[in-house]
C-alpha cells in the first residue's frame, strides 16, 4: 500500500509542473517538519489502564512530523496541492520492573485545496485537506510486537508564506486535524483494552505547528 501512495504523489507532482508563469500555474515544493499536539482518548485508557502505573500517558501529548507538499496554481485564488507527512509518537513507562514501550509511526499522504491571498513577497494560505492514514505500531510489554491499522484523516490549514530570497519562501502555518485510524492489528491479533473490555483504536484529534522552505518554481 505504502508503494502506491508514492506512485500516487510522484504523478500528481509530476502533472502539477504543467506551466511556470507566475500567477499562472506555479509549482511550489515544501519541505519541513512540525510539533503535533495529539489527543487520543481511546488509546490513553489502554495506556493508563494497563501500562501507565507510576507516570501515566499525558491527555495531550506530543509528536513529530517532517512533511513535503508539492502545490500549483488552480485558479487566480485557488491552489491544489499533495503532501506526505511522517508522524512519529512514543511512550515509555516503567512498570514494577517492566519496561513498556509504545511506538506508532503514521504515513499521512494527503490531497489539499487553498483559497490564497497574494501579495509581493508572500502569501496567506487557508486550505482543507483530506486522506489516507496508515499507522505502524510497535508495542513492547516483554517482548516486542509490531501492528498496523489503516483509516482516513481531515484537516483544517492556515499558512503564510514570505520571501527569503529568489525564489526561496520561509513557510510558516498550522494545522487542526481529525483523523479516524482503526484497530492497530496482525493477523488475527488486535491490540484490546481487557479493563475497558473494548477494541484499541487510533483516533485522534490534533493541532500542528509547522515551519519549512517552500521553492517556488
Amino acid at each position: 500500500m505504502n508503494k502506491k501512495v508514492f506512485i500516487i504523489l510522484i504523478l500528481f507532482a509530476a502533472g502539477s509542473a504543467y506551466g511556470q508563469t507566475k500567477n499562472s500555474y506555479d509549482l511550489e515544493i515544501t519541505g519541513g517538519m512540525g510539533i503535533q499536539m495529539s489527543y487520543t482518548p481511546v488509546l490513553m485508557n489502554y495506556i493508563n489502564n494497563n501500562y501507565g502505573a507510576g507516570s501515566p500517558m499525558n491527555t495531550f501529548n506530543n509528536g513529530v512530523e517532517l512533511w513535503v507538499e508539492s502545490v500549483t496554481d488552480y485558479k487566480d485564488k485557488f491552489q491544489i496541492g499533495a503532501e506526505f507527512v511522517y508522524n512519529y509518537f512514543s511512550f515509555t513507562n516503567s512498570v514494577g520492573g517492566l519496561i513498556y514501550e509504545f511506538d506508532r509511526t503514521i504515513y499521512m499522504p494527503t490531497l489539499l485545496g487553498y483559497y490564497v491571498i497574494k501579495g509581493y513577497g508572500y502569501e496567506f494560505k487557508f486550505g482543507v485537506g483530506l486522506g489516507y492514514r496508515h499507522a505502524a505500531v510497535v508495542e513492547k510489554v516483554y517482548d516486542s510486537q509490531g501492528y498496523s491499522a489503516e483509516g482516513f484523516g481531515s484537516l483544517l490549514r492556515a499558512q503564510a508564506i514570505t520571501a527569503l530570497m529568489k525564489n526561496l519562501y520561509v513557510n510558516l502555518g498550522g494545522d487542526l486535524r481529525y483523523d479516524i485510524i482503526g484497530t492497530p492489528k496482525n493477523g488475527d491479533l488486535k491490540i484490546y483494552d481487557n479493563v475497558l473490555e473494548q477494541n484499541v483504536t487510533l483516533n485522534s484529534f490534533s493541532a500542528v505547528v509547522r515551519i519549512g522552505l517552500t521553492y517556488i518554481f
